[in-house]
Parts: structure tokens; C-alpha cells; sequence
């Protein structure tokens, strides 16, 4: 099973490739595996929420529900604000269309 924290470190990477590669006005084309590492690594990070959202009651009892859910909360609104940075600039390279 993916941790969240996993996903999100893979995100992280991914990022910044794709800041980087923004930064040195490298063409989409030539970030579009960073976007896709971007784009598996948000899936995998979906995917590892879900399971904690299903685990069985006699593994909620350990009173860490709350923190856990707290930290997810926080990784899922830095995932949000890294896809709108790069969606803004990829609006602004190559236009609203793209």
C-alpha cells in the first residue's frame, strides 16, 4: 500500500522538475514526463487516502484517527496549491487554452 507521505514526497519531486523546467522556459513537450510523474504521483497519493478511509474499526481505536486525518488534510491542500502554481504557468507560457 502507498503512504500518503510517499505520494506526496513523489509529487514533490515532480514539482519541482516541472519548476524547474518552467523556469529555464523549457517547451511542454519537454516536461511532459514530469507531468506525468506529477500526474501518478497525485493518483497514488488519491489512492493511499482511500485506503485509510477504509480501514477497519479495530485499527480506528488506536486514538491517532484524528492526526492522521489532520495531516492528510494538510498534504491534500499543498497537492492543490502546487496544480494551481502549475497550471498558472502553463496558462501563462503557452496561453488559457493550453
Amino acid at each position: 500500500m502507498v503512504e500518503p507521505v510517499t505520494a506526496l514526497t513523489g509529487a514533490t519531486a515532480a514539482f519541482n522538475a516541472i519548476r524547474k523546467g518552467v523556469q529555464v522556459s523549457r517547451d511542454l513537450e519537454g516536461i511532459a514526463k514530469d507531468l506525468s510523474r506529477w500526474r501518478k504521483a497525485r493518483a497514488d497519493f488519491d489512492f493511499a487516502e482511500k485506503q485509510i478511509r477504509k480501514l477497519p474499526w479495530y485499527r480506528a481505536l488506536g486514538g491517532g484517527v484524528e492526526a492522521q486525518a489532520m495531516e492528510i488534510f494538510v498534504q491534500r491542500k499543498q497537492l492543490a496549491a502546487r496544480h494551481k502554481e502549475m497550471k498558472d504557468w502553463i496558462c501563462a507560457i503557452l496561453g488559457p487554452s493550453s
